[in-house]
């Protein structure tokens, strides 16, 4: 495959004026405000905590958590968390969340680099647009979760490989291998197999056996290997033969398997088609107009166009097929796919501008649909105060919401009417100031306020305020890692009602933190009285201690006053 007439990548590629500006709004996107709410359950304090275990014991090859191994994830997001707090000083909720916004701004320039290198600058700048504004990438890029570390890696193998092929230059597999190995790093199998399943087998039903040969003899193989085993056999020596079969075999195998320890955590009870809804939320504002663009794209491809259409849907396919065979299913892993449907809706978009007016109404409907739907949603906010489990929520914040909303919608609403006159570019860039309005006023004006309800920092300060220097505090019946977070402190876990009494009895001045259901569900009463307990929209923590914590208070079980 030749790279025929297409925009070439010199060594001042990344100087480019789309280049410059596509940084400039990454950027704006998603660092302001970046910090400015607090750590977000159920991923984000555990990251943080695991960061912060790992440079308290300066143990940075296995991760722990509450002072135990904690070999259910790779370590490398958690070394780019400890990079980014030795910068920042602190190991806070900025830096927790900046390796995610990083990687979505570097993830939405790799996009525009493939757009250009298998289509036209054109296409590339249409595509990493819709990349950037899709709300699951700007929501994973504001947040201390992994998927927008391991987008990264994936998009970095896919680019690398694409011009290894298309520029005859096999030393460019070498970082297609390095990008996977950092995959593997970051999310163990999970990060490994889509992008290599996508490329093999694309390389496969094309007949393209002696590329997939040349592949797999290059020694970025070796990269692969010496990066991945270098860190395994370093953390076997530390974990030891007790853990030997569980780092290298069940936890790596549990998201397909459903084994090792945290897969009775998951939600092993989603059905098949799970990410095909999740997609379809997640994509917005694009998902609806995602089967017209793509269809457009097929039907308008020419030659290595549709060549390369191939490869995209492949990905994408490989990647939902992959998880939707997986017991265990999570959102966040089919966002790797991501920058392939980006890929096929701004080729589409590039295709339907060509031949309008013959495709307005197929790209600018869809488009509209979802503005109606964002200012539906914003005028509706207000009423949904009248559900018990929101009635907490301050009126104030409702209205902020609604607004927020509403403002959005407007500026996807403009870009559908872009659309259907046919100034696609105009379209696109409208629909993403809409979104940025959503993302924005999300992080700045709303998150700070749902704190209250999200956040364990208001727990962990009533931890502090009641434990004396020679008192140990309990969780029950799992982890909070919040708290430990919050507190710099570890706590005795009691996941059974059985551990839970063995804790009681070794401590006559015990703090307790557990889940308000699990309490209630006790077959024997506990002789503490609850101290605090969490605004949790639903089932929350209470902090429960001895008789002298609180001067008069209700026990267990009695009604509060």
């Amino acid at each position: 495959m030749t790279s025929g007439n297409r925009d070439q990548e010199g060594p001042l590629a990344f100087l480019d004026r789309e280049r410059l500006l596509l940084l400039v709004l990454g950027l704006v996107l998603f660092l302001p405000g970046l910090g400015r709410h607090d750590l977000w359950n159920p991923d984000e304090p555990r990251t943080a905590e695991v960061a912060r275990e790992m440079a308290e014991t300066a143990n940075y090859l296995v991760p722990q958590l509450n002072g135990e191994f904690h070999l259910e994830e790779q370590p490398l997001h958690f070394w780019a968390i400890s990079s980014m707090s030795l910068l920042l000083g602190r190991l806070d909720e900025t830096a927790v969340r900046l390796p995610s916004a990083l990687a979505a701004i570097a993830s939405s320039l790799l996009v525009f680099s493939i757009g250009a290198r298998l289509f036209s600058k054109r296409v590339a700048w249409l595509a990493a647009l819709v990349f950037i504004s899709s709300y699951k990438v700007l929501w994973q890029g504001r947040a201390g979760q992994v998927g927008m570390l391991l987008t990264l890696w994936t998009t970095l193998a896919i680019y690398a490989w694409i011009r290894g092929t298309l520029e005859d230059r096999p030393r460019l597999f070498m970082l297609f291998f390095l990008a996977i190995g950092l995959a593997t790093l970051t999310r163990g199998l999970e990060g490994l197999l889509p992008p290599v399943l996508a490329v093999v087998l694309f390389l496969s039903i094309t007949g393209r056996g002696r590329e997939l040969r040349r592949l797999c003899r290059s020694p970025g193989l070796l990269l692969w290997l010496a990066a991945t085993l270098t860190w395994l056999l370093a953390a076997v020596a530390i974990v030891g033969r007790a853990d030997f079969a569980n780092l290298l075999i069940t936890e790596p195998l549990q998201p397909f398997f459903a084994t090792g320890s945290s897969a009775s955590h998951q939600a092993l009870s989603k059905p098949w088609h799970y990410y095909l809804g999740t997609v379809a939320a997640d994509f917005l504002p694009w998902s609806l107009l995602f089967p017209t663009a793509a269809s457009i794209a097929w039907s308008r491809a020419r030659g290595e166009a549709r060549h390369w259409m191939l490869f995209l849907l492949t990905w994408a396919s490989v990647t939902v097929l992959l998880f939707s065979l997986s017991p265990v299913k999570r959102s966040v892993n089919v966002l790797t796919m991501f920058p392939a449907l980006a890929l096929l809706v701004g080729f589409g978009l590039d295709r339907a501008q060509v031949a309008w007016p013959r495709f307005k109404s197929a790209t600018a409907i869809p488009v509209l649909l979802t503005g109606v739907l964002i200012a539906a949603a914003g005028i509706s906010v207000p009423l949904l105060q009248a559900r018990p489990e929101l009635a907490d929520l301050d009126p104030a914040l409702a209205r902020s919401i609604a607004v927020i909303l509403v403002l959005g919608s407007f500026g996807v609403l403009l870009g559908s009417r872009w659309l259907w006159l046919g100034q696609v570019r105009a379209g696109v860039d409208a629909t993403v100031v809409g979104m940025g309005i959503l993302i924005l006023g999300a992080a700045l004006i709303v998150a700070p306020r749902l704190d209250t309800f999200k956040s364990a920092r208001p727990l962990a300060a009533q931890v502090l305020a009641h434990l004396e220097p020679d008192q140990t505090f309990g969780m029950y019946p799992r982890l909070e890692p919040g708290v430990l977070f919050y507190t710099h402190h570890l706590a005795h876990l009691a996941e059974s009602e059985g551990e839970l009494h063995d804790l009681m009895a070794e401590s006559d001045s015990l703090l307790l933190i557990a889940r308000r259901r699990s309490l209630s569900d006790l077959e024997q009463p506990l002789p503490l009285v609850e101290i605090y307990r969490d605004h949790a929209l639903r089932d929350g923590w209470s902090l429960l201690g001895p008789d002298d914590e609180v001067p008069t208070g209700p026990t267990l079980g009695e009604p509060r006053g």
